[in-house]
C-alpha cells in the first residue's frame, strides 16, 4: 500500500493530466459539465468497487473457515490452490478500490477548480425504481400502465 506521500503524488498527478484535458474543453459550461460527469461516474464506480471488495473479501474468509473446520486444526490437505485465487480475487478487487479512490478525489479536486464549488453526490429518490419508464413511449408511460395494457390487448378489450 503506498504511502501517504506517495498518494498525494500520484492524485496530484491525476489532476494535473485531467486539467490539462478539461482545458481543451473550450466552452466553460461544457467543461463544468464534463468535469460533474466525471465526478459522477467515479462516485458510482468507487461505489460498486467497495461492494465487490466487501463480497470477495467475504469469499475469501469463507474459504478459509470452511478449510480450518475440515481440517479441524490439522494443516494437512489444506486447499492453498483455491484459497489463492480468492485471495487473488480480493488484493484485485482491493487495488481496485483504492485506483477509484484516486480517481474520485483528483475528479473532485479538478471539479472545484472548474465550478469553484464542491461536488455533491446526485440523491436517489426510492420512488424513481417504483416508476420506471419505456423509453419506446417517450419515458412518460410507467411500466404498469404498459403491463395494464398490455393484458387488456391480450383479452381484447382495447379495439382499434
Amino acid at each position: 500500500m503506498p504511502n501517504k506521500k506517495e498518494t498525494n503524488s500520484y492524485v496530484d498527478d491525476l489532476v494535473k493530466a485531467k486539467s490539462s484535458l478539461m482545458e481543451m474543453i473550450e466552452d466553460p459550461y461544457s467543461r463544468q459539465n464534463y468535469a460533474w460527469s466525471q465526478c459522477n461516474s467515479t462516485h458510482y464506480l468507487q461505489k460498486k468497487a467497495r461492494v465487490n471488495l466487501a463480497d470477495k473479501s467475504a469469499e475469501m474468509n469463507s474459504a478459509i473457515e470452511e478449510q480450518e473446520a475440515d481440517n479441524a486444526g490439522d494443516t494437512k490437505g489444506v486447499d492453498d490452490i483455491r484459497i489463492d485465487r480468492k485471495e487473488q480475487a480480493y488484493m484485485y478487487a482491493l487495488a481496485n478500490a483504492q485506483e477509484m479512490l484516486y480517481q474520485h478525489n483528483s475528479d473532485l479536486k479538478v471539479f472545484k477548480s472548474i465550478a469553484g464549488t464542491e461536488w455533491v453526490a446526485p440523491k436517489s429518490n426510492p420512488q424513481d425504481k417504483k416508476t420506471a419508464t419505456s423509453r419506446h413511449f417517450g419515458g412518460k408511460t410507467n411500466v404498469a400502465d404498459l403491463k395494464s395494457m398490455a393484458d387488456a390487448l391480450i383479452k381484447g378489450v382495447i379495439a382499434q
